[in-house]
C-alpha cells in the first residue's frame, strides 16, 4: 500500500510502470491463515481490487505460469496506448513455486509493441495543421506531459515563439516550457 501514491501520480502522469507486490498472508506474524489470504478479514485487504482503481491493468498470479503471463501482459498495458502503471499481485504459490520446464508459459512475440514505433503523421495533416495554426488570430498552447514523453521541450519554444502564442501547461506538463519564458502563463487550473 506504500506504493500507492506513487502508482497514482503514474496514472495520471501517463507514466509506464510495472508494479510488483506480494500478498502473501499467513505465517509467524500473520493475523490470518494462508487459505484466507487477501480475503478482506480483518487484517486483510484485497490489493488487486485496491490497485484497480488505479491502474490500466492489474491480475492477481497464483501460480508461477500465471505471474509470467502477468507480467508479459502488465508490461504490454504499461507501454501500449496512453502508458500508465499496470500491478501484478502474486500470492506466496507464484512467488516460491517453480515452473514445468516440460510445460513453460507461452510468452507471446513482443516486437510489435516493444519497439515503440513513432506515429508520424501524413504531409497533409502536417499541411493543414500548419495552416491551421498560421490562420489563427490568437492562439494560446496547452502543452501537456506529452512534452515530456517526447521530449520536445525546444520545439515547444520555437513554436511558441514563431506564433507568438502565450503557452499554458498542464499539471503533468509543468516545465514543458520554463516559467521565466516571457510566453509562459504558468499551469492551468
Amino acid at each position: 500500500t506504500n506504493a500507492v501514491f506513487g502508482t497514482l501520480e503514474a496514472y495520471l502522469a501517463g507514466s509506464p510502470m510495472v508494479l510488483l507486490a506480494d500478498t502473501t498472508e499467513g505465517g509467524d506474524f500473520s493475523l490470518n491463515p494462508r487459505n484466507a489470504s487477501g480475503w478482506g478479514h480483518y487484517g486483510a485487504f484485497d490489493l488487486r481490487r485496491l490497485l484497480e482503481g488505479i491502474t490500466k491493468f492489474s491480475v492477481l498470479a497464483t501460480t508461477p505460469k500465471e505471474a509470467v503471463l502477468g507480467l508479459q501482459m502488465a508490461i504490454k498495458h504499461a507501454v501500449t496506448g496512453r502508458p500508465g502503471p499496470t500491478a501484478v499481485v502474486m500470492r506466496q504459490g507464484a512467488i516460491a513455486g517453480e515452473l514445468d520446464p516440460a510445460r513453460p508459459p507461452r510468452v507471446h512475440p513482443t516486437e510489435h509493441w516493444l519497439g515503440n514505433p513513432r506515429t508520424i503523421p501524413s504531409l497533409e495533416e502536417l499541411v493543414s495543421a500548419v495552416a491551421l495554426l498560421g490562420s489563427a488570430q490568437r492562439p494560446v498552447i496547452i502543452a501537456g506531459n506529452g512534452v515530456h514523453s517526447a521530449k520536445a521541450h525546444e520545439e515547444l519554444e520555437a513554436m511558441a515563439e514563431l506564433l507568438g502564442s502565450p503557452t499554458s501547461t498542464t499539471y503533468n506538463g509543468k516545465s514543458a516550457l520554463r516559467d521565466t519564458h516571457p510566453l509562459a502563463l504558468g499551469t492551468m487550473g
